[in-house]
């Protein structure tokens, strides 16, 4: 998806603004940055994602008939970047094996409201602690699990 955001604006926003029906997401940072995302597509070439200016335009736009405090806000950086889902649309969060590398990825789509549970439960497993909740829904071994034809 592309990203943007814009020049310092008067404080306008306080909630994180998330639409049902179209492709956006929309959240003012502290210092008056809006930043706009939401879903518009990026295109994949061989060399990697290449930003399209059209959709980005379209992602203002459709920012500015949400919040029309936007009008005029002026777009200093825009990018492409990858979402990164899992199979079932839950995130991994733990290790696949003891002594391996901890996982905490497969957020899109619902990482900022998760934000600080996750952030809470990796730094207990980060310093070898218990989660504190029961994550083995989450676990990746569940994709292995089924890989295998066995249940987690």
């Amino acid at each position: 998806p592309i990203a943007s955001v814009t020049a310092p604006l008067p404080p306008v926003l306080r909630p994180v603004v998330q639409t049902l029906t179209r492709r956006l997401t929309l959240k003012q940072m502290p210092d008056g940055r809006a930043w706009i995302g939401g879903g518009h597509r990026a295109v994949i070439e061989p060399a990697g994602l290449t930003l399209d200016p059209a959709e980005a335009e379209a992602n203002l736009a459709t920012a500015m008939s949400v919040l029309p405090a936007l009008a005029g806000a002026q777009i200093r950086r825009s990018w492409a970047a990858m979402d990164g889902y899992t199979p079932d649309r839950v995130c991994l969060l733990g290790r696949l094996r003891e002594d391996g590398p901890l996982h905490a990825c497969g957020f899109s789509g619902h990482g900022f409201q998760s934000a600080p549970a996750v952030g809470a439960v990796v730094a207990r497993l980060a310093a070898g602690q218990p989660a504190g909740v029961d994550i083995a829904g989450l676990s990746p071994e569940r994709f292995a699990a089924a890989q295998a034809g066995r249940r987690p």
